[in-house]
């Protein structure tokens, strides 16, 4: 098919990465409709419920870091199989407790393992990238978000029938589907990345050697790439935006619709999401590699904008994924680029480091956006927080455009 073209020719490892991811993706079922479980079954109230899921989302944020640093430390594939074992720990007792405040906690636990994965597949591709030396570093990382949205969609898509009377089975499927990811993941793919090869003996100054070594600190690091600090940061206000897809479009159709029939729109919301991905990816991929990627990012934020405030005035359940499409565009703009500008950006010693920074300032955002739509919902309708939020997006994307027209004049001037 002439749409994904794009992704022949890419490193093989490259390909088998991807799909891993994609089936890692499938087993995060629980945090798609954590804002019904919590306030639905488990029986809190909307704004408790958003500081569980900030907790959630903090916890999330924390194991990304945790994840990304063991995988610069130990390796990725160790780091990837202690993660996912523990993380099937937590999950495995969730499901004896997911209908009790109880589940809080363990979907703490379970959220810190399982989250701590994901850096290492964005470290291994950009390994890959750089031992094969393949000039198709946009494509790659794209191929990855792709699949890895895929698994987060289709999880969703297939399970959403089973919160209402089958909820521990959603904990259940989450562990099997991980396993298996994992298990095959540690077996078709080849450690590229070696610690011993980046231990550095540097002893006296912090000369540019010591920028290729491990014992730079993340943060000391970021700040030496401004641009790259900048980015994730408006990435990060940006996630907590699009939190209210996780957490106020769910009870939205649960309110509109009832808990049965709400969950499974909310999990149709995902369908479409994938629809989406799988289609435009491939054809959004020529135009981010051929542009910078704060430009590609403030296209993302106007698209978040207009798909978020749409919710606001809709009232027929077809406009509703019409909308879905509108943001899903955003994210695709603000996504397929990403993980290319990120390893571009970064040293060898800090790809996943830096990587997981990126991912952990998202789960970040997402666990604040629930804590501010929550204390909103004590004061305004759903349609006027969909218009505040629309109005933070279109100024998150006139930051992003002003950045990206003062560098290119800069670099015109050079």
């Amino acid at each position: 098919m002439e749409t994904f073209n794009q992704f022949k020719g890419l490193p093989k490892q490259v390909y088998i990465i991807s799909l891993l991811r994609w089936v890692c993706g499938m087993g995060k079922l629980v945090w798609a409709f954590s804002s019904i479980i919590l306030t639905s079954i488990v029986g809190l109230s909307s704004q408790q419920a958003g500081w569980a899921m900030m907790f959630y989302s903090f916890s999330m944020a924390l194991g990304i870091v945790a994840g990304g640093k063991a995988a610069d430390y130990y390796g990725r594939k160790r780091a990837l199989l202690v993660f996912t074992i523990f993380s099937c720990i937590f999950k495995l007792i969730s499901s004896f407790f997911c209908t009790t405040v109880w589940i809080i906690p363990l979907t703490i636990g379970s959220f810190f393992f399982g989250n701590g994965i994901f850096p290492v597949f964005s470290a291994m591709v950009a390994d890959v990238v750089k031992s094969t030396g393949s000039t198709k570093k946009t494509e790659s990382f794209s191929l990855l978000y792709m699949c890895s949205n895929l698994g987060f969609a289709l999880g969703p898509m297939i399970s959403g029938g089973l919160v209402e009377n089958h909820l521990p089975y959603l904990y259940i499927i989450e562990v099997v589907v991980s396993l298996i990811g994992a298990c095959l993941f540690c077996i078709f793919t080849t450690e590229i990345y070696s610690v011993k090869k980046l231990r550095p003996s540097v002893s006296h100054d912090e000369s540019d050697d010591v920028v290729h070594t491990l014992r730079v600190g993340t943060l000391t690091m970021l700040m030496r790439r401004k641009i790259l600090a900048v980015f994730i940061g408006l990435y990060g206000c940006s996630a907590a935006c699009y939190s209210a897809v996780d957490y106020l479009l769910p009870m939205q159709f649960r309110d509109n619709f009832g808990l049965g029939r709400g969950s499974v729109y909310a999990g149709r919301v995902w369908t479409v999401n994938a629809i989406v991905v799988i289609f435009m990816t491939s054809l959004i991929v020529r135009y981010t590699k051929k542009n910078h990627q704060f430009k590609c990012s403030a296209i993302a934020c106007a698209l978040y904008a207009v798909g978020f405030g749409s919710y606001a005035y809709l009232t027929k359940l077809p406009l509703y994924f019409v909308a879905v499409v509108l943001w899903t565009l955003g994210e695709v703009f603000i996504s397929t680029g990403a993980g290319a500008f990120i390893a571009e950006n970064s040293p060898p010693s800090h790809v996943a480091r830096f990587q997981s920074l990126y991912e952990a300032v998202r789960s970040l955002g997402a666990g604040i956006g629930p804590i501010i739509y929550g204390q909103m919902l004590l004061l305004l309708p759903y349609s006027e927080i969909w218009k505040s939020t629309s109005v933070t997006c279109f100024i998150i994307a006139a930051i992003f455009l002003t950045i990206y027209l003062k560098v290119s004049r800069s670099a015109y001037k050079s």
